[in-house]
């Protein structure tokens, strides 16, 4: 092999492993969650702009569910919290779109 092509192939590998999604994960940390720390507090549905529902997966392992609040603040809301789970039945009674089953 000459120089160019072992330098692109060491380059190469370099990225893959950076990059990788499939990294195998210690199962003690959850080094890919969106959410650090969550809220128990309630939160306004007036103040509330977007709620964004991430399900677990091998990268978190548990469900995170974000608000993001009129000013643009996204807020880590706690999945277990009475208030969150009302709300999004709430938005489920409500929603046009029915789920498959």
């Amino acid at each position: 092999m000459n120089y160019c092509t072992t330098v692109t192939i060491l380059l190469l590998l370099g990225h893959c492993a950076v990059f990788s999604k499939d990294a195998p994960l210690d199962e003690d940390e959850n080094i890919r969650c969106r959410c650090v720390h969550t809220e128990r507090r309630k939160i306004p549905s007036k103040l509330i702009k977007l709620i964004q529902i991430f399900p677990s997966c091998k990268r978190c392992k548990h469900t995170e569910i974000i608000v993001l609040s009129t000013s643009d603040h996204q807020i880590c809301v706690q999945v277990t919290a009475p208030w969150v789970k009302k709300l999004l039945d709430d938005l489920l009674a409500n929603s046009t779109v029915k789920a498959i089953s």
